[in-house]
């Protein structure tokens, strides 16, 4: 009986998801972003949900399908509001170019903030009302806001500023519209981040028409859990402006080094106040400090427009200057929000349906286009990436890759690094550098480098294709590798047979060098350390392979039992 009821709700599953009827069909002209509605589920409001979680903390800017860049509208910084943006609110405070979508724990990202602004510099957005302290924040037409798949657009009422916002998979863009004035500005807070603060950040003018930088966002400043999710990220970026930067300035806050920089921390009026009295900064070219914001101002006429495009990266300044050229440099607005909308029809028509009302399809495709959102981009356009960028060697830098294996196993495991620093290494024909770190008995950090055509895979660890042990050339193996036990105990990894086991890493023969060590002394060193720590060998049925020893090609060979 459940099989056959089971089997019903499959058949009328597809039957609902393909739109069969008899008098039904998939429409042909149908345009699935005609569907899509982006402001569904773009409140935090607690009050509104009914419930201590809100609404869906969903974002209404603009992005591409799994892409890594959002240019979106926020209207808070602290508090729980994950998106940034909640639609009660009724002013924005910038328009960040990283978002996240649907998440609770505070959120994170929003980093970028970029406002237009007229008049007076603000170096704070101040608070929602602008009573207890004053900002750069601007109310909005609500009746202009308009989000569709890949694009927004609003009006800034308190400047007359019409702001529109698209992206590509790695860049985003902004097109203003702005008003008769003599102090037209683009101001950018580098340290603003959702609920908290970036904790370090630098920009470079590079040229007359361009910035670039980073921003660190750690634990200290709060953001994923207020910290406590241990988010570690630094974001890079390369701006370019349609007008030149022929008045421009930084403001740096001198934040204290025991004040406390987290969640509401930072949206404190101390905090705040301490941050609007920081000093323009006309004099320089580059800059680093704990609280940055730049600015540009120039005059504009009536209804003149100025572009801004951004390249991101969570590599390195490179990547983003490399993302910025290959996706979006050559292209002004319009091609960028034609691009995005085609790169979500593309995607959502993947699933076509028919029947049901507008506002049935509005609710099906809107469902669908929020799927799309996560998991998203992390590889810059060459395919580079950062596995955890507080460890991980960078792999841009064309004169040698370098891999750390002892990181490798100790944070990821499963040989991740070590695979993706050998395609690397060939990608960009290079040699790869293997470094071992390991705190020794002394408690400094052994550290020797040697080529790929000496690498040394002494064992696999599991009975997996998972973790692999470099020892390089290390004059005290039998030491590092009673370490690597260690190691491994401590992870709860269960240990096979060490050097007993090249494993299924697809290599039959591999070097071995041992400076000034005797084979047979290693091993048995290895296996003495092996049974003191306890660990049995298991006799099981896995194909465990086992090494005969060539003394004289010195070279180990794998033969399976």
């Amino acid at each position: 009986m459940y099989k056959a009821t089971a089997n019903l709700l499959i058949v009328c599953f597809l039957c609902w998801m393909t739109g069969c009827s008899s008098t039904h069909t998939a429409s042909e002209d149908l345009v699935p972003t005609d569907y899509v509605n982006p402001f569904i589920g773009a409140s935090t409001s607690v009050g509104a949900a009914g419930v201590y979680h809100g609404l869906g903390k969903t974002f209404p800017g603009a992005t591409t399908p799994y892409g890594m860049v959002q240019v979106s509208p926020n209207t808070i910084t602290g508090g729980d509001n994950g998106s940034g943006y909640s639609d009660e609110h009724k002013t924005i405070e910038g328009f960040a170019f990283t978002q996240m979508s649907g998440v609770g724990w505070f959120g994170d990202l929003g980093n970028f903030l970029v406002m237009p602004t007229t008049g007076e510099l603000y170096k704070v957005a101040g608070k929602e009302n602008n009573d207890s302290i004053k900002g750069y924040r601007s109310a909005y037409n609500k009746a202009t806001e308009t989000a569709k798949a890949g694009y927004y657009s609003v009006e800034l009422t308190d400047y007359h500023i019409k702001v529109e916002s698209s992206a590509t998979p790695h860049c985003g863009i902004l097109h203003f519209t702005y008003p008769s004035s003599g102090q037209s500005r683009i101001q950018i807070d580098l340290a603003r981040r959702v609920g908290g603060t970036s904790t370090s950040q630098y920009i470079k003018v590079v040229d007359d028409y361009t910035i670039q930088g980073w921003m660190k966002c750690t634990p200290d400043g709060g953001g994923w859990g207020n910290g406590e999710g241990k988010a570690d990220y630094t974001v890079y970026y390369y701006a370019q402006f349609s007008k030149p930067l022929t008045n421009y300035g930084f403001w740096s806050a001198d934040i204290p080094e025991h004040w406390v920089r987290k969640r509401d921390e930072v949206v404190s009026i101390p905090y705040l106040t301490r941050v609007s009295q920081a000093p323009v900064i006309k004099d320089k070219k580059e800059l680093t400090g704990k609280h940055l914001g730049f600015f540009t101002e120039f005059p504009t006429k009536e209804g003149e427009t100025v572009e801004m495009k951004v390249g991101i990266s969570f590599v390195d300044m490179e990547g983003a200057a490399n993302n910025f050229e290959q996706e979006i440099a050559s292209k002004n607005f319009g091609q960028v929000k034609q691009e995005a909308t085609e790169l979500w029809n593309k995607e959502l028509n993947r699933v076509r349906i028919s029947g049901g009302t507008d506002d049935e399809k509005t609710i099906f495709y809107t469902a669908m286009y929020h799927t799309m959102i996560d998991p998203r981009i992390y590889t810059d356009v060459d395919g580079v990436y950062t596995a955890d960028p507080r460890k991980v060697p960078k792999a841009r830098k064309l004169k040698e890759i370098t891999y750390d294996e002892m990181l490798d196993l100790a944070t990821l495991g499963a040989g991740v690094l070590h695979n993706r620093s050998v395609e690397m290494a060939k990608k960009y024909g290079v040699p790869l550098v293997v470094r071992s770190s390991l705190n020794n008995s002394e408690g400094t950090v052994v550290k020797e480098e040697v080529t790929v055509e000496r690498m040394l895979i002494s064992g696999v660890a599991l009975d997996t294709e998972a973790v692999r042990i470099a020892v390089i050339g290390l004059k005290d193996v039998p030491g590092m590798a009673f370490k690597l036990f260690d190691v491994l105990a401590k992870k709860h990894i269960n240990v096979d047979v060490i050097l007993q086991s090249i494993g299924r890493a697809g290599t039959k023969d591999i070097s071995f060098t041992v400076d000034g060590k005797d084979l047979d002394d290693a091993i048995a060193t290895l296996e003495e350390n092996k049974a003191r720590l306890g660990y049995q060998e298991l006799h099981s049925e896995r194909n465990i392979a086992k090494l005969s020893i060539d003394r004289k090609s010195t070279r180990l060979n794998s033969s399976h039992a």
